[in-house]
């Protein structure tokens, strides 16, 4: 963005002659923005000169000039000329001080007066240059009055009250969303879609349309926007003064007088650099009761343009939701100055503001012999809220004292209202600093900034260290190591959306997910509630290349809530081992380990054939539960999804999601230092022949039941044989320890007789 620093001192109350520009320039670099670039705007007067076309032929007193003729000469017109190489030729915004090689068109003198608008003409001026991105917080510094309310508070200098550059024009507040014809304002306006929070517009009966004004055209040239006519240009004028933009409308083209600012509307219109577009469904555009009149935010239509021939003017200047003009803006590729502005937080109390600064214009450029009746304002005023905050809350967070007259001034020097009483401020944003200015930091950090952080001295905050242990941090830690070195299984960070896709391909069952409103694209459309499908996915791309796979993944999921259309994110571990031959008790030896690093011990229970996810094989998987709550589910992969997934994936693929959140609630004990026994432990392996129906599991907390002293029981081993169709055997490792003694080996066998009589009652054997 560009702005003109004597256009800037037109709102202040001293010239640029009397400043240090330099000192100005880095007082605005620390205090407000950072500037990318300031150059130096010089313009030889003698360089140019006014030619009039009269009777057929450009006429210059008193030197003549050859120069060639224009598409778009009027007769008593004046144009511009510039001397290059000794020859005389048309101006350009380039000659100008800008960078576009957009020829000057007609332009109006004043008084008709070459000399004398030439003594009006600003020659000398430095031209400042800013990065959007810099100032995309702040919407009141998209406008030279902005900067000059800066350079005010910097330089303790008046501001020039808004009211001594901006006609008094009676406002009439609406606060519904629409406007009836009336005497006063002959049109309907209709706000249907909350797209647009506020209308404001006013009725020019009678506009005389002249040519550029010759001073406006130099100003608006070097900032590089393109003069057109005294009309149009009034508006560009405006919105690079105010940072508000506007459009006008030829009147006479609106059908009906009726005006309604909507969505959900289609069709063709032409804009006005002459391109056709498509108007979307989701576009905000301004129309009569036949067609388009404006993309708006964006650009006018053809149609409702401003021509030479026009002479009444509907002018309005609102506020549209930033998301949908930006949107629009992008689709169509039509990002405009306006477009800009509009995709900032504007000012909705600055839209009638923008309007009579135009009517200013028009009267001072005698565009307009008599004001409108009155100017429209619809839509619901802006609610601004007061901050108190105490005197010594300032000092404490800026870390130094400070004059509570200082903090007076600077606020009342940006225009926040202020009162001050017992050390308390009352603060009060300007409308046009709401979106930036809503908590008691906000305000600090304008006093700090005026202040001058460079005279803040840097000094490094007081810390109390305290000895902590993240006990959160750790275990994860510990689980990561184990998978990756223990277990050698590789990890894995997966997107946080389904790949369509993918799921389709596999065959992947139908479940309840979160949808985004707007995807990048129709294949990443839905939040994971699963990592299992990623975890596949990376099986399938790895299983060319290797034998067996093993992968796992920490990450978040999403689950659809019914309360009030909350929307759960969990944290999980999700792990696949895809290998020929791998059985459910393989992937339960890892579901131990793993239960080992959180200190917990679950209880598996088989799914029932209605219960089990359909992902899953039936009689091979399990939910894990403690202390009755589901901390996740392990299991075979189901055939029918392993038959879409293609014959170089292994035969086998055990899987299980752990919900890692889930744990740390039910899990409220930290594992503390417990000392090994000093004592030899005794290990004993227990083989047993038993039904299918008893899990190991029933068998595990069946033998720690017997006797205090088994510290643990462990698989380790199992076997099936198509001979045992209802049989299986389990090897099951039981340690039995003291802290107090060395057991006798009558005192082993007792307590692995009371073992083998425990494993008895399930009509089991022990072989």
């Amino acid at each position: 963005m560009k702005l003109s620093l004597n256009w800037i001192f037109q709102h202040l109350t001293r010239s640029t002659d009397t400043v240090d520009v330099q000192a100005l320039i880095d007082l605005i670099n620390q205090k407000v923005v950072e500037i990318d670039k300031v150059h130096t705007l010089s313009l030889d007067q003698s360089l140019f000169a006014f030619v009039q076309y009269k009777n057929g032929s450009f006429v210059h007193e008193p030197v003549p000039m050859q120069l060639k003729n224009r598409n778009d000469q009027i007769t008593d017109c004046w144009y511009l000329a510039t001397k290059k190489n000794n020859q005389w030729t048309w101006a350009t915004v380039k000659d100008l001080g800008g960078t576009k090689e957009n020829s000057i068109p007609a332009l109006t003198l004043l008084h008709n007066d070459p000399i004398e608008t030439f003594k009006k003409i600003v020659w000398h001026d430095y031209i400042i240059e800013i990065s959007s991105s810099s100032i995309t917080h702040r919407p009141d510094l998209w406008g030279h009055r902005g900067f000059a309310r800066e350079i005010a508070a910097l330089l303790n200098i008046p501001l020039k009250p808004i009211t001594e550059l901006a006609s008094q024009v009676p406002i009439e507040r609406i606060y519904g969303k629409k406007a009836k014809k009336a005497e006063q304002f002959p049109f309907t306006i209709d706000i249907q879609t909350d797209a647009c929070s506020r209308f404001a517009a006013t009725h020019i009966k009678h506009i005389t349309n002249k040519p550029s004004i010759a001073t406006t055209a130099f100003l608006l040239s070097r900032i590089d926007i393109r003069p057109i006519n005294a009309v149009v240009d009034g508006t560009n004028l405006v919105m690079l003064d105010l940072g508000h933009p506007m459009h006008a409308f030829d009147s006479t083209a609106i059908e009906n007088n009726s005006l309604t600012v909507c969505q959900n509307q289609q069709g063709i219109t032409t804009v006005l650099d002459g391109q056709k577009i498509e108007v979307q469904k989701n576009d905000l555009i301004i129309k009569d009761s036949c067609k388009t009149l404006s993309l708006a935010g964006i650009m006018g239509c053809k149609e409702s343009s401003v021509q030479a021939t026009t002479s009444s003017l509907l002018i309005e200047a609102a506020v549209f939701d930033p998301t949908t003009i930006r949107t629009s803006a992008t689709y169509h590729k039509k990002r405009t100055e306006a477009s800009a502005r509009f995709e900032k937080n504007l000012d909705p109390e600055q839209a009638s503001w923008a309007l009579k600064r135009y009517l200013w214009y028009a009267q001072e450029h005698e565009l307009i012999k008599q004001l409108p009746v009155c100017i429209i304002d619809i839509g619901k005023d802006q609610v601004i809220q007061r901050i108190t905050i105490d005197h010594q809350t300032i000092e404490n967070l800026l870390g130094i004292p400070i004059d509570y007259r200082f903090v007076l001034n600077t606020l009342n020097a940006l225009e926040y209202t202020v009162t001050f009483a017992n050390d308390q401020y009352i603060v009060e944003p300007p409308s046009f600093r709401s979106s930036d200015s809503a908590i008691k930091e906000d305000i600090v950090e304008e006093i700090g900034r005026l202040y001058g952080y460079q005279h803040i001295k840097p000094q490094a905050p007081a810390i109390t260290r305290k000895t902590t242990v993240d006990h959160t941090r750790s275990t994860n830690y510990a689980l990561s190591s184990l998978l990756s070195f223990g277990l050698h299984m590789h990890e894995i960070k997966s997107y946080a959306f389904f790949d369509e896709q993918f799921l389709q391909k596999v065959n992947w069952p139908a479940m309840p997910t979160v949808e985004v409103h707007t995807p990048v694209s129709q294949n990443w459309k839905r939040l994971i509630s699963t990592l299992i499908p990623g975890l596949l996915k990376a099986v399938i791309d790895n299983s060319m290349q290797q034998e067996k796979t093993a992968f796992f993944e920490v990450g978040s999921v999403w689950h659809p809530s019914n309360e009030k259309q909350v929307i759960k994110e969990q944290l999980q571990l999700g792990l696949i081992h895809a290998e020929d031959q791998y059985s459910f008790y393989n992937g339960k030896k890892i579901i131990h380990s793993i239960s080992q690093v959180y200190g917990v011990d679950p209880l598996w229970i088989a799914y029932t054939p209605a219960e089990c996810p359909s992902w899953l094989m039936p009689y091979k998987s399990a939910k894990l539960m403690l202390n009755q709550t589901c901390i996740g589910y392990a299991g075979m992969l189901s055939n029918s999804i392993q038959q879409h997934v293609g014959r170089q994936v292994p035969n086998s693929i055990f899987v299980a999601e752990i919900y890692i959140d889930a744990i740390a609630m039910q899990n409220k004990n930290i594992t503390t230092f417990k000392p090994m026994s000093k004592f030899q432990p005794v290990t004993r392996d227990i083989t047993i022949w038993t039904l299918k129906q008893h899990t190991a599991q029933t068998f595990i907390n069946a033998i720690k039941s017997v006797n205090k002293l088994i510290s643990s029981v462990a698989i380790v081993d199992f076997l099936e044989k198509e001979e045992w169709p209802d049989h299986r055997a389990i090897t099951l490792r039981m340690v039995i320890e003291s802290y107090e003694k060395t057991f006798t080996k009558e005192e082993i066998d007792l307590i692995v007789f009371a073992v083998s009589q425990k494993i008895s009652s399930f009509k089991a054997e022990i072989r």
